[in-house]
């Protein structure tokens, strides 16, 4: 009796828990009629398109692939059910892997998946493999760019080896050369189109037909990063304190188009997580040209006004080093961050926003730094803090930077550190006790071992600004644990906290 198999065993489908049975089974659990969409399972973390395009494409053309991360699976197109039966057969016979990891495959019940438009090229990532080399034409460049630059946006995708900028034509363009064609493509996938300051100079990436960079001098327009500084004073750029000096790359998914808002457009998958300098809606992509970095603060109510709620405030946007409350106009204060790259970011999200019945203000000082007191003595002055050693900076390690990304403020907070067996009610005391106004709303997200974790919402902006100036950074003893806690607050992407 023809089973279609042409008198053969039909083969058998791998499952997870080692035990198989015929794919062409109805009680195989992931049994499906052929189609061009492959259902892969078991998909290595961290995996993305390109790595897919790269390990299937022996199978035949890709048109198309959806990834769903959170269940570790993906939805791969075919052109042809040719070739999506290639594959499914393949891997009854033998393991096919994923960025090193075994994956299972078999048929999807969808005859194609969804597209909405803004697919990646395909066809690009598939013969882009052994370029390595970017070709970068900066459009409408009103800032200029330098080798540390594009070595902050870029570094987050993979090692780079070389950076080379030049003008041709009168057009400003780069290269930057990568140890791996992975690392270029994500690099490229990633920042096509984006601008590396909100507005102007936008980036144009292609793949360069050359097969190596030449450098013959580490300065601000050429840099061999394989090669040790010959003069410690330029070496390669260093991480300082502030934005400026964060790794080039925040979460998978979908980002925005060309010249939308700075959404982090992060590295690519296998290459950890993405930097947050991009992330914030509204803030400038990249690092930002020199400048000054102390700020003028206007607006606060005087009563409530310290030298510690300007700190919690401005750390979700920067490195707040120094801040100094004016007497002489009592409700005012300058700061001093670390870069101004926080500086423009603080004015652009914080300009406007109200606190306690006041609108906020922030310029630009025109002294370029603040000069501790005589005398100072951090246990006594009150109008005076010098932050340059606080353990609460975010931005002081690739590490840090992950976890940080800048959202322009809504009414949610997003919250961590908390001690892992908080409740919604021993949250809500903590505010009740300090005589700030409790979050109507808190979602704790499950699973916390070390330290809760989650959101809190407020009844508006205003009231959730007032409680991080109060609240972050809240000690929280755990005499259980015999330890200390330290509530960290954050803005939050969300607008409002959905069960």
């Amino acid at each position: 009796m023809s089973n279609g198999t042409d008198g053969q065993a039909p083969k058998r489908q791998k499952l997870e828990d080692g035990s198989s049975m015929p794919i062409t089974s109805p009680d195989n659990p992931h049994y499906s009629p052929p189609s061009k969409v492959v259902h892969v399972r078991g998909v290595a973390e961290g995996a993305g398109d390109f790595d897919i395009v790269q390990s299937l494409k022996e199978f035949g053309r890709i048109s198309c692939i959806k990834l769903i991360p959170k269940k570790k699976q993906a939805l791969v197109e075919f052109d042809d059910i040719e070739s999506a039966t290639s594959l499914v057969e393949r891997s009854q016979t033998s393991k096919v892997s994923i960025c090193g990891r075994f994956a299972f495959f078999n048929f999807s019940k969808s005859q194609a998946i969804t597209r909405y438009g803004n697919e990646p090229n395909y066809d690009e990532m598939t013969n882009s493999a052994g370029k390595r080399i970017l070709l970068l034409t900066i459009l409408n460049a009103q800032y200029g760019v330098t080798t540390s630059n594009l070595h902050e946006v870029f570094q987050g995708y993979g090692f780079i080896q070389r950076i080379v900028i030049f003008n041709k034509h009168g057009q400003l363009q780069a290269m930057v050369e990568f140890d791996n064609p992975m690392s270029a493509q994500q690099a490229k996938d990633a920042l096509d189109g984006w601008d590396l300051y909100e507005g102007f100079n936008t980036l144009k990436i292609e793949f360069a037909n050359v097969p190596k960079l030449s450098v013959f001098k580490n300065d601000h327009e050429t840099w061999d990063y394989t090669r040790p500084p010959m003069d410690p004073m330029r070496g390669p750029p260093g991480r300082g304190r502030g934005l400026l000096n964060r790794p080039a790359y925040n979460p998978p998914g979908s980002y925005p188009g060309p010249r939308g808002p700075a959404m982090n457009p992060g590295p690519g998958p296998g290459f950890g997580p993405r930097p947050d300098f991009m992330h914030g809606p509204r803030g400038p992509m990249g690092s930002g040209p020199p400048g000054p970095s102390v700020l003028m603060a206007y607006g606060f109510d005087p009563d409530k006004l310290s030298c510690e709620g300007i700190f919690n405030l401005l750390c979700p946007f920067g490195n707040v080093m120094k801040v100094k409350l004016m007497s002489s106009k009592p409700g005012c204060a300058m700061v001093e961050m670390g870069d101004n790259l926080s500086c423009n970011t603080i004015i652009q999200n914080l300009t406007g926003c109200n606190v306690h019945g006041n609108e906020l203000k922030f310029s630009f000082s025109k002294q370029t730094s603040l000069t501790c007191p005589p005398n100072y003595n951090p246990s006594v002055e009150t109008s005076f803090k010098d932050f340059y050693d606080s353990k609460l900076h975010r931005f002081t390690t690739s590490e840090a930077i992950s976890k940080n990304r800048v959202f322009t403020p809504t009414r949610v907070l997003h919250f961590y550190n908390a001690p892992p067996d908080s409740t919604e009610e021993s949250l809500s005391e903590l505010f009740t006790e300090k005589d700030v106004t409790s979050p109507s709303k808190i979602k704790i997200f499950p699973n916390a071992t070390k330290s809760a974790t989650g959101l809190m919402e407020w009844a508006d902006v205003s009231t959730a600004l007032a409680s991080l100036m109060m609240m972050n950074h809240a000690v929280v003893r755990n005499e259980e644990a015999r330890t200390i806690f330290t509530i960290k607050l954050a803005f939050s992407s969300a607008n409002e906290i959905t069960s």
